[in-house]
């Protein structure tokens, strides 16, 4: 049983599968003296779309019948229990009397946040939530079947079957709805990943400018309620003439000059950040060829918050993407079908390399802060 513990959770790591686990116990006032025994189990297993634990439990001859056969089909989805009886006639009696307890331990490899029992028909039934290791009376092995106990490290579903059950029906069904709590992330580890990614990210959107070839957002790695994305544009010596390149919300050759025409207050405020940007990308630190700097905003909370951004200069010619804003000739596409990055330069093109200037990417967002500053400048 501790083998089969071990082997699920591998095979949880490596499939990504949820995992699933089933004991079934018996308890009578008489017969077992009021203590539970285990009687039978089944697992490791996964949730899939077919039945998981088909006739289950195995009937016990001589008592009754052929043991490939059994009493339940349950089938367990990622939100759902339902126990349909195929055929009652195996239990120790049709209609279950006071003080017997018929209970099946469900761990579903991950600690349950609530479950519902939403009907169960003639079937007498209730059901228990068990949290994280708080499974501190377990079933005993008095039936020397030599199950081990579960542990319910993860937690659980206990569903009992109590007295006044009528097992002559079948087809009835128990059905249970329950949610799973929602896995944690480390918030150290993702702020790292997003620093590889984001400069990943740069460096391939430079490189690709480099060589005339077209560009795109890449969300893969980076999806979240907030919208992060790359920028590009050129890099003059006067910052209104910055231009835009590449941009998901402003139009190829944009200049920052432009954005007076949407309100003063976004001119100024967008101007700021692009001589912040500006004063990062000169700062002393040139072996660095990506420099973090940071900008105040108000995020999606309406909360004034300082966020870093992660930049990089470079030289290339921003002609093809501004004469393709122009209806001019189309980018060259790239040869390779390779998802690895393209090394090559624009070097078989004499107009952009008389026209190589000074440009810049950014990665818009990689965290954010409570702004020192009252005001956004």
């Amino acid at each position: 049983m501790i083998v089969a513990s071990i082997l699920l959770g591998i095979l949880h790591l490596i499939s990504r599968a949820q995992g699933l686990e089933v004991w079934n116990t018996f308890e009578d006032s008489k017969m077992t003296g009021g203590v539970e025994g285990i009687f039978q189990y089944v697992g490791p297993t996964f949730i899939s779309d077919e039945v998981e634990i088909p006739l289950f439990p195995k009937f016990f001859p001589p008592m009754k019948g052929d043991p490939n056969d059994g009493m339940y089909d349950i089938d367990v989805t990622r939100t759902s229990i339902t126990f349909t009886l195929i055929d009652g006639s195996g239990g120790t009696d049709i209609v279950i009397p006071e003080g017997r307890f018929d209970r099946y331990y469900f761990n579903l490899d991950f600690a349950v946040a609530e479950a519902t029992l939403t009907s169960s028909d003639t079937i007498n039934a209730s059901i228990e939530v068990v949290a994280p290791g708080a499974l501190t009376d377990p079933p005993i092995d008095i039936f020397d079947s030599k199950i081990s106990a579960p542990t319910f490290f993860h937690g659980g579903i206990i569903v009992s079957i109590e007295a006044g059950t009528d097992l002559s029906v079948n087809g009835q069904t128990i059905e249970i709805e329950y949610s799973l709590f929602k896995q944690g992330t480390d918030p150290v580890a993702q702020g790292d990943f997003l620093m590889m990614t984001a400069r990943d990210l740069l460096k391939d959107t430079a490189t690709m400018i480099q060589a005339g070839l077209p560009l795109e957002q890449k969300e893969c790695g980076i999806k979240s309620s907030v919208d992060r994305y790359v920028f590009c544009g050129t890099r003059p010596d006067k910052p209104d003439d910055t231009t835009y390149i590449f941009h998901p919300q402003l139009p190829t050759g944009t200049k920052l000059s432009d954005l007076q025409n949407f309100g003063v207050d976004m001119y100024i405020n967008v101007k700021q950040i692009v001589l912040n940007n500006y004063e990062i990308l000169d700062g002393c630190e040139d072996q660095l060829d990506i420099k973090l700097g940071s900008y105040d905003w108000v995020n999606h909370d309406g909360k004034r918050v300082s966020r870093t951004t992660m930049l990089m200069d470079f030289y290339a010619s921003p002609i093809p993407y501004l004469e393709l804003d122009k209806g001019g000739r189309k980018l060259k596409k790239s040869k390779s079908k390779s998802k690895s990055r393209p090394n090559i330069m624009v070097k078989d093109d004499s107009d952009n390399m008389r026209n190589v200037e000074r440009m810049f990417c950014g990665f818009n967002y990689i965290s954010e802060v409570d702004a020192i500053s009252p005001e956004i400048k």
